[in-house]
């Protein structure tokens, strides 16, 4: 007489499903999340590993697997930031600009996509490189540039971070001449300076429902709060990251952040902008995380 089989159903060994391991769950970067993953990724790792010959046998317990793929990379928010100063042109060889060096756009950009966030950065004229292969970047020079590029992007956006140090005046066309050369001449140069367009408050204006919105103030010292939140209103924006003056050329930064729902967070000591950028970015997912988790991840990818 044969033995009994199973009930139909039933095996004599059960395998976690991919719905009830940690690492098929799609995850915003938060540390402690992204925790759980990896070790959801060894116990899966595990249970592949006793199917047959040939199979990596299973990691140590507590050890964590080898880096790969994150489901976070593949369905975090997707964040636009924007990065350096913009060019505004006299002639083909002279322009106006500022001291900004990018180099803190570009940090919140690569702390961004360690965290698991889609990173698209929109950087304008400056040296630094950007080698991060999960950072998408687009360049612009001027603040035209820089608004096309904006116009373009942000319907398929979750989060704008406005650092770019946009110029707020550029050349009168009728003074310039960006054929060639203006020649030096004795009795000197006279240049009429025009308002360039508002590109943060345009955003805020178009905004669709569900986006968030992040400026930066720099301004001195004295004040500085007082400064971000009245900008804060005029934007009509989020939130608005405060730096002194002083972080301009620096290595470090001395921030905070300031929201709509007048609260104000901060690190609570000078950081590196490294450092700053991986604090914002976990900021900004403890404040906006739920927001973009909500949506479908195949819907409107950048």
């Amino acid at each position: 007489m044969k033995p009994p089989r199973p009930a139909k159903g039933q095996t004599a060994r059960t395998r976690p499903t991919p719905a009830a391991t940690p690492a098929a769950r799609p995850g915003l970067g938060r540390g402690g999340s992204g925790a759980a993953s990896r070790s959801g990724s060894g116990g899966n790792g595990a249970a592949r590993g006793r199917r047959g010959a040939g199979r990596p046998s299973a990691p140590a317990p507590g050890a964590l697997p080898p880096p790969g793929p994150s489901v976070a990379a593949a369905r975090g928010p997707r964040v636009l930031i924007t990065a350096g100063p913009t060019h505004e042109p006299i002639d083909r060889v002279r322009f106006i600009g500022n001291r900004s060096s990018g180099k803190m756009g570009i940090s919140i950009a690569q702390a961004a996509a360690a965290a698991g966030w889609r990173v698209r950065l929109l950087l304008g004229p400056v040296p630094t490189p950007v080698n991060d292969p999960a950072v998408k970047v687009e360049r612009f020079q001027t603040t035209e540039e820089l608004r096309t590029l904006l116009t373009k992007r942000m319907p398929s956006t979750d989060v704008l971070v406005m650092a770019a140090a946009v110029a707020d005046y550029r050349p009168d066309p009728a003074d310039t001449d960006l054929s060639g050369k203006i020649r030096r001449k004795g009795q000197g140069l006279t240049l009429r300076l025009v308002s360039t367009p508002d590109l943060l408050q345009e955003a805020a204006s178009g905004r669709r429902p569900g986006q968030v919105l992040v400026g930066f103030a720099l301004e001195p010292r004295q004040g500085l709060e007082a400064v971000a939140r009245a900008k804060l209103e005029r934007k009509g924006v989020d939130f608005i990251v405060a730096n002194p003056l002083e972080t301009m050329d620096a290595a470090d930064i001395d921030g905070v952040l300031v929201g709509r729902d007048g609260a104000t967070h901060s690190p609570g000591r000078r950081l590196s902008k490294g450092d700053f950028a991986a604090w914002l970015i976990a900021r900004l997912t403890a404040e906006v995380g739920a927001g973009p988790r909500r949506r479908s991840p195949a819907r409107g990818q950048a």
